[in-house]
């Protein structure tokens, strides 16, 4: 490069009068390209664009993978919890908690797609849980039933209806009952109140030697206790009572017949098996005492009369015939 400068006119216009004047201008040379340092490159030249493109790739490439592992992250994260949800839900499944499996299992999505098969194992669940619902209201309606019964069977007590009572508490299903007294308080609480009546019932009609409604109060109870043992021994004892009471009344419909024998083998029959059975003695002695044999009547002799009056001539053909007279005394 040279340290002389040179000099150039440049034509100008005036501002006033528009004639034109020369202006004294100066203008740098070019410079003189020289040798740069090793690595250097002229401004002028594009070839330093070349190495920056590498870096703009490599730089893009780092960002795109950081927002794929980024991705593939939250897609773990998500598949992890779906995962879990689905764990448990499939095992509250298997246990029966049928509403905690739906909501494990309909939260088992990655995104909005369901993981494996939850969706077909949610449905599963819903329908058992239908099923469980309706068995439950089920179940429910048959309780309700047999607490209605024991209600009427207490009225019909109350009336002191005891083939009623026997007949309220026959109708009820054996399982029905024992399900209902095992899962519901009222009617646990009925059956108890009802068996307790029931049994004080039965030994007063006892007391009374009333055997037929001993014997309904008796089977009522045992309908709804039926391993009492005192209660089987009244049933047993009333149900021997009416047979006894039966045959008796047959041994005195006899002895109102005249028919004594049998009278009394049936009234000693009673008192074989309950010596004081109530009337069955008392039979028995009127039946024997009317089997008993009568002392014979001894004939009473007929005086002899001191005279004899004479009987009357007797006739013979044509005469009359005088009977002897008898020696004078």
């Amino acid at each position: 490069m040279s340290s002389s400068s040179s000099r150039q006119e440049a034509e100008s216009w005036g501002a006033g009068d528009g004639s034109p004047r020369r202006a004294a201008v100066s203008v740098a040379p070019p410079l003189e390209t020289t040798e740069l340092p090793q690595g250097w490159r002229p401004a002028e030249s594009g070839d330093w664009e070349d190495e920056r493109q590498p870096r703009r790739w490599r730089s893009i490439g780092l960002r795109v993978g950081f927002v794929v592992a980024l991705l593939a992250a939250v897609a773990g994260v998500l598949v992890w919890v779906a995962a879990g949800h689905y764990g448990r839900g499939v095992a509250a499944l298997e246990d029966g908690a049928y509403s905690r499996a739906i909501s494990e299992l309909s939260a088992a999505n990655v995104l909005v797609f369901p993981y494996r098969d939850a969706n077909a194992l949610e449905e599963q669940a819903r329908r058992a849980l239908g099923d469980r619902q309706s068995a439950l209201q089920a179940e429910q309606a048959r309780v309700d039933a047999i607490v209605a019964g024991l209600q009427t069977a207490d009225r019909r007590l109350r009336a002191g209806d005891a083939g009623a009572v026997l007949a309220a508490l026959e109708r009820l299903p054996p399982a029905d009952l024992g399900l209902a007294v095992e899962k519901d308080e009222a009617a646990a609480s009925s059956s108890t109140a009802l068996a307790k009546d029931l049994a004080a019932a039965a030994k007063t009609a006892m007391q009374r030697t009333q055997w037929v409604r001993a014997g309904s109060f008796a089977a009522a109870y045992l309908v709804l206790d039926p391993s009492d043992e005192a209660i089987v021994a009244l049933a047993n004892r009333a149900r021997t009572g009416e047979k006894l009471r039966a045959q008796l009344a047959e041994a005195k419909a006899a002895a109102r017949r005249g028919q004594w024998r049998q009278a009394l083998r049936l009234a000693l029959a009673v008192t074989a098996v309950r010596k004081d059975f109530p009337g069955a003695a008392a039979l028995v002695a009127e039946a024997r005492a009317a089997l008993a044999p009568k002392p014979k009547p001894t004939p009473t002799p007929t005086p002899t009369p001191a005279f004899e009056p004479a009987p009357p001539p007797a006739t013979s053909g044509g005469g009359t015939t005088t009977p002897p007279q008898p020696p004078p005394p």
